[in-house]
C-alpha cells in the first residue's frame, strides 16, 4: 500500500448483542437458485438452518445443516456469524445475503429474500467494460504483482478490491459506470466499503474507506450526494427512474481514514437493474 503511519494495531474481537444480532436476520430466509440447484437458509431465534438441494441428482441428493445455534461476532470492523468450532463472514444487504468460509476468498452463497430474486441469482451485473476509473493501486507483493483494477468492483470475492491509485487518499478520484440502459431500468447501486478479508480482517480499518460520494448523471446532469457509512456492509443506492444516459460519474468527497494506510478501498459495487413499465 501507499503510504504506512508508524502505529501500533492492537486487535479486537467483539460479540455483539442477541438484539442485534435477531435484527439482521431474525425470521428471515434467503434463497439462491440455479437450474436443478437450489440453497436456503432460514434464522429464527437465534438459530440458523441450511439446506442445499440437488434435483439433477438420482436419488436427489441433499445436504442439511438444522437448528445451529449461531452468534454475531464482529472482528476489527468485519462480521462473521459464529457457531460450534467455525463462522461465516458475512456481507448483508435489505435484500440479499452474501457467505464466505475459510476455504475460499469466493462465497459459497449469495441468496436473495424475496424468492422472485433468487431465481439464477450469481451475483450482481458483470461486463469487463462495465467501470472505467481514473486510477488504480498496483503494488508487488513477494514478487508477485497485484492490481487494484475497476474489475475488481464487480467481483464478489474477498481480499480483491478497487484501491485509487494516487498519492493521498484519493478524494476527486471517479467511477464511471458504463453500458446501462438507465431509461428502461430502475438502477440500484449496492456499495460494500473498504478492504474485505476473512484471514486478515484489521485490512478494513488499516485501509481508508468512502465516506462521502458524489453521483451525477452524464446526460442530464443530475447529482446527488450521499454520506455513506463506516461499514463493509452493502449500502443500497436508489438511482431515480427516468435517468437518460448510459453513464453515471460517483465521485469520492470524502473518506475515513484508514490506522495505517491513506490507499481508499471499495470491496464492491454491486448494479442491479429491475425494468418497470
Amino acid at each position: 500500500m501507499k503510504k504506512q503511519f508508524p502505529l501500533i494495531l492492537i486487535g479486537f474481537i467483539c460479540i455483539l448483542n442477541q438484539a442485534y444480532s435477531q435484527e439482521l436476520f431474525n425470521n428471515k430466509t434467503f434463497m439462491w437458485s440455479k437450474g436443478p440447484l437450489v440453497k436456503e437458509i432460514s434464522f429464527s431465534n437465534g438459530q440458523f438452518s441450511y439446506k442445499y438441494t440437488n434435483y439433477d441428482e438420482n436419488p436427489i441428493k441433499v445436504e442439511e445443516m438444522n437448528n445451529i445455534t449461531y452468534h454475531i461476532v464482529d472482528i476489527e470492523g468485519i462480521s462473521f456469524i459464529s457457531f460450534e468450532n467455525e463462522r461465516w463472514l458475512f456481507l448483508r444487504s435489505s435484500d440479499f445475503l452474501v457467505l464466505y468460509n475459510k476455504d475460499s476468498n469466493e462465497p459459497f452463497f449469495f441468496g436473495a429474500l424475496d424468492v422472485r430474486d433468487a431465481i439464477g441469482t450469481e451475483g450482481f451485473y458483470r461486463d469487463e467494460n462495465l467501470y472505467d476509473v481514473s486510477s488504480s493501486l498496483s503494488e508487488n507483493i513477494n514478487g508477485k504483482k497485484i492490481n487494484y483494477g475497476a474489475n475488481n468492483l464487480y467481483d464478489l470475492d474477498l481480499n480483491k478490491p478497487w484501491v485509487e491509485g494516487v498519492n493521498g487518499y484519493g478524494v476527486g478520484e471517479v467511477i464511471t459506470i458504463n453500458n446501462i440502459a438507465f431509461t428502461n431500468l430502475q438502477i440500484y447501486i449496492y456499495l460494500s466499503n473498504g478492504f474485505v478479508s476473512f484471514d486478515k480482517p484489521r485490512l478494513y480499518k488499516d485501509n481508508s474507506r468512502v465516506k462521502k460520494i458524489k453521483i451525477t448523471d452524464i446526460d442530464t446532469n443530475y447529482s446527488e450526494v450521499i454520506d455513506l457509512s463506516d461499514t463493509p456492509q452493502f449500502q443500497k443506492i436508489i438511482i431515480p427512474k427516468g435517468i437518460g444516459s448510459n453513464q453515471l460519474k460517483i465521485e469520492i468527497l470524502d473518506v475515513y481514514h484508514g490506522i495505517k494506510y491513506d490507499d481508499t478501498c471499495i470491496n464492491i459495487l454491486g448494479i442491479v437493474g429491475v425494468g418497470y413499465n
